[in-house]
């Protein structure tokens, strides 16, 4: 794995055009997650599996540096490997109140203690997950956080206003206006205007007739999920 050497946009493959395009709007629009574990090993395994399970993985090289990193990435998830002393993990966790009280917090525990448990419990992390950490658990915790913070919500929107974006932006391309489009495909001009500003989700059909009258492949428009 290439060294980090500072705060970097979340990393992961582009994704592909599947061949049902359900899918891909179901899982293009990735959960972005901050891994902060300073152990090269660990940090491999978990940046490994996270990525499998198609996260966007961002990494804080440098704890001391934490805060930064968080303002620069702007994690929806933050894997936080805390020290085993005490003092130092509460002043780990403390840095990252002070930048977001909502962030959603999951803390790794290489060296699990009753002290850094309730110093997470203190901090409000969703979860204390202790070494040897399995797919399983670790699965589970984020599976759990996701539904309960409401993430899924926020990626559709997020989902909606990228391939809107796209639309309008191809559209504007070829000149065409909204009501040409709109008599290209059968589609209304409100429910195009719609689409293109992110407050309407695209069906499949829609998203077939646009990339006709717009002379693109479908998946065109996931480009920049």
């Amino acid at each position: 794995m290439p060294e980090h050497t500072g705060p970097a946009a979340f990393l992961g493959p582009r994704l592909p055009v599947a061949s049902s395009t359900e899918t891909v709007m179901a899982s293009a629009a990735r959960i972005q997650i901050l891994l902060a574990e300073p152990d090269p090993e660990h940090e491999s395994a978990l940046e490994a599996w996270l990525g499998e399970r198609g996260f966007a993985v961002g990494h804080a090289p440098d704890l001391a540096q934490l805060g930064q990193t968080l303002r620069e990435l702007r994690p929806q998830i933050l894997l936080l490997a805390l020290p085993g002393a005490a003092r130092h993990a509460e002043r780990l966790l403390a840095t990252v109140r002070s930048y977001d009280r909502d962030l959603t917090v999951i803390a790794l525990a290489p060296e699990p203690s009753v002290e850094g448990a309730v110093a997470a419990m203190k901090y409000r992390a969703f979860e204390y997950v202790s070494y040897p950490w399995t797919p399983e658990r670790l699965g589970a915790v984020l599976d759990a956080a996701i539904e309960e913070k409401g993430l899924l919500v926020s990626l559709e929107q997020r989902l909606n206003r990228e391939i809107g974006q796209q639309v309008r932006t191809r559209r504007s391309e070829t000149g065409l206006t909204l009501r040409q489009v709109a008599t290209r495909t059968g589609l209304s001009v409100s429910l195009i205007s719609q689409i293109e500003l992110g407050k309407s989700a695209a069906s499949v059909s829609a998203l077939y007739k646009l990339s006709r009258a717009l002379h693109v492949k479908m998946g065109h428009f996931f480009e920049a999920v």
